[in-house]
């Protein structure tokens, strides 16, 4: 059995941080000894989640953020900069699935959207906490197999999330010499609202998989913590699978 993660001393900040992946993600920063900024638009459901947290005895606090603008990304930075001094750990995980609808009749403010919160956020994001990442800080951005091609009525999501892949290999060719770990991570299909929105608009093929083939979130939060790990420099500048790192249920 491998020894459990210590992150004691590690200071963490996760986007979208208000419930999901996110959250899950945030819980098992906590668990493993970070403490962890919970970053999201909604500042009262951020706060509610840290406060959740905190009453398991575990270090969190929650901040405003909308990774979509560079100022409020920039404000939050200054926040973290003010009260910590320096980030170790950045979990790139606000994303939106933007119109579940063909291009030629998608709403051009929302498929614009998507790509700000999708693509856009994270740049926003690492260039804001740029100069308060020291070396062995780690960067996870999270991604998608939809990364791979076309996805019916989902070409925002599509689109965004091959260039977060290519985004994260540009980042970790430029933050290499700087000692900073950057990995993305995909997930895979997991039990959240996103896949309650698919099935609800029934546009494409997703609508119809099983939910209870869906993973729990916590089986990615695990992963992620583990890509946070110091051995984790063997993922640098790659794009890591969960099922690279969590034994799919009955193969453990």
């Amino acid at each position: 059995m491998a020894a459990p993660l210590d992150l004691s001393g590690k200071v963490a900040l996760v986007t979208g941080a208000g419930r999901g992946i996110g959250l899950a993600t945030a819980r098992h920063l906590a668990l493993a000894g970070a403490h962890v900024v919970l970053g999201g638009r909604d500042p009262d459901v951020c706060e509610s989640a840290a406060a959740a947290l905190t009453d398991e005895a575990l270090s969190a606090s929650a901040i405003a953020l909308d990774v979509a603008d560079y100022g409020s990304a920039a404000s939050a930075a200054a926040g973290i900069a003010a009260r910590h001094g320096r980030l170790d750990i950045l979990v790139n995980n606000a994303g939106s699935i933007g119109p579940l609808a063909p291009i030629a009749t998608a709403d051009p403010a929302e498929w614009a959207g998507a790509i700000r919160t999708n693509l856009v956020g994270p740049f926003n994001i690492c260039r804001a906490v740029a100069e308060l990442m020291p070396a062995g800080a780690v960067i996870v951005n999270i991604g998608s197999s939809a990364a791979d091609g076309p996805v019916e009525a989902m070409s925002a999501y599509c689109a965004s999330k091959a260039g977060l892949e290519l985004f994260t290999r540009c980042l970790a060719a430029e933050y290499a010499g700087r000692g900073i770990r950057v990995i993305g991570f995909r997930p895979g299909r997991v039990d959240t609202g996103m896949h309650a929105l698919l099935r609800e608009a029934r546009a494409n093929r997703l609508a119809e998989v099983d939910r209870a083939t869906l993973s729990p979130v916590e089986r990615p939060a695990a992963a992620i913590v583990a890509l946070c790990a110091e051995q984790s420099h063997i993922h640098h500048g790659r794009i890591v699978d969960l099922t690279e790192l969590v034994p799919a249920p009955g193969n453990a």
